[in-house]
C-alpha cells in the first residue's frame, strides 16, 4: 500500500486501541499490531495498482503518486498529534526504502544496509502465520490502474472512521 494509506491505518489502529485500553496498554499491544499490520497492508497491495518500478513516462503514474504524495503530507499533518505512534510504526518498515534509496542517492557503492531486512523479517512472521500466510497466494495485479479504486475506498473508509471518532470526542 502507499504511504497515505499506512498512516491512516496506523491512526485507525490506535484510535480503536485508545478506545478499548489505556494508553500504555494499547500502546504495548498495537506497536507490535501496526509493524504487522504495515506487512499484511504490503501483502494486500498486490491486489492494488503498485506498480514496483517508478515510470516518470507514465502521466497516470506521476499524477497517482503525486495525489499520494500530497495526501501522504495532508494525513500527517491532520492526524500527528492524535496517533503519532500508530503513525509512526505503522510506517517505520518503510524506512528500509529510505536507507537503501538513500545510499544510491549518494553514490554509496556498497552500504551496510542494503536489503530491506524489517520488511523481510516482518514478512518472514506474517508469511509463517495463518490465516496471514494465505495472504502470500494474492495474485500480483500490481500493474492494473484501475484497482486505484481499491485503495481510494480504503481510504474513504478510513477517513470517515476517524473523523466520526474525532466530531463524537473533540479532544482528538
Amino acid at each position: 500500500m502507499q504511504g497515505p494509506t499506512h498512516v491512516l491505518i496506523g491512526s485507525a489502529l490506535q484510535k480503536w486501541g485508545m478506545e478499548r485500553q489505556s494508553w500504555w496498554l494499547s500502546n504495548l499491544v498495537f506497536i507490535p499490531i501496526c509493524l504487522l499490520g504495515h506487512s499484511i497492508c504490503d501483502h494486500f497491495a498486490k491486489l492494488t495498482y503498485h506498480p514496483p518500478q517508478p515510470d516518470f513516462n507514465d502521466v497516470f503514474w506521476v499524477v497517482y503518486h503525486l495525489a499520494q504524495l500530497l495526501l501522504f503530507i495532508l494525513f500527517l499533518f491532520k492526524f500527528w498529534k492524535s496517533y503519532k505512534v500508530g503513525i509512526f510504526f505503522s510506517l517505520f518498515p518503510d524506512f528500509d526504502w529510505i536507507f537503501i534509496h538513500g545510499a544510491k542517492l549518494f553514490g554509496i557503492q556498497h552500504p551496510i544496509y542494503d536489503k530491506p531486512y524489517l520488511h523481510q523479517s516482518l514478512h518472514y512472521i506474517v508469511d509463517h502465520v495463518p490465516p496471514f500466510s494465505y495472504l502470500q497466494r494474492f495474485p500480483d495485479l500490481t500493474a492494473h490502474k484501475e484497482l486505484v479504486i481499491g485503495e481510494i475506498l480504503l481510504l474513504g473508509i478510513l477517513c470517515y472512521y476517524l473523523n466520526k471518532s474525532q466530531k463524537s470526542n473533540p479532544s482528538v
